[in-house]
């Protein structure tokens, strides 16, 4: 039979994981949060005058609304707006495609899984469901009948929109600070007309 020696580690372990689990409860219920982070637009190519588009953006964000119901389960709905991406293509002196921007965002809806760690208030998360995509592209050309050499110099504008119902998944890792929680965590909607992520910081209430 081991003895008392024996036994404080596991009974060290045993506590440090019941300590896990009673933070991990204080998350249970709903909540609601914000997050900003950057993204990357990967658009494919949109037209014959569109260039393939991808560059990062510093401004994207995200809000959301959750239920956490039992400790390693939940459901979460989100509007991502990834944000806005002008890159620069080229075009020919005489006519042709000169400028672009490409604009994205998505409501998703996630299944949410989580696993404490045995570390006081941190968990590890994935996240799991289905967006929907929408892409706004605007271009902007020469016709092709305007020489730059007149006065025949105003570009024309056209915009297209393109709505697609696509995978979304994510992973991050979770703090608790009383009623509040910190995340860092990853996301990416897998789109065949592009597939956006982002990186981002959020802060989420439980109540």
């Amino acid at each position: 039979m081991p003895n008392k020696t024996g036994w404080c580690p596991l009974l060290a372990l045993g506590t440090l994981f019941a300590a896990t689990l009673s933070h991990a409860d204080d998350t249970l219920g709903p909540y609601l949060g914000a997050a900003v982070g950057e993204s990357r637009l990967t658009a494919a190519q949109a037209s014959a005058y569109l260039a393939p588009v991808s560059s990062n953006h510093f401004g994207a964000w995200k809000a959301f609304v959750g239920i956490h119901p039992v400790s390693a389960f939940g459901l979460e709905l989100a509007f991502i707006d990834f944000g806005s991406s002008s890159p620069s293509l080229t075009g020919g002196p005489i006519f042709g495609y000169f400028s672009d921007s490409l604009k994205e965002s998505a409501p998703v809806l996630y299944g949410v899984g989580y696993l404490p760690l045995p570390i006081p208030s941190v968990s590890l998360f994935a996240k799991l469901g289905v967006a929907r995509l929408r892409s706004d592209i605007r271009e902007s050309y020469l016709p092709s009948s305007c020489p730059a050499i007149t006065d025949c110099i105003i570009p024309s504008t056209g915009r297209q929109t393109e709505s697609t119902t696509d995978l979304a998944y994510g992973a991050g890792v979770q703090t608790q600070f009383g009623s509040i929680q910190v995340r860092v965590e990853y996301e990416r909607i897998s789109a065949s007309f592009g597939s956006p992520d982002l990186a981002s910081i959020a802060v989420s209430w439980s109540f």
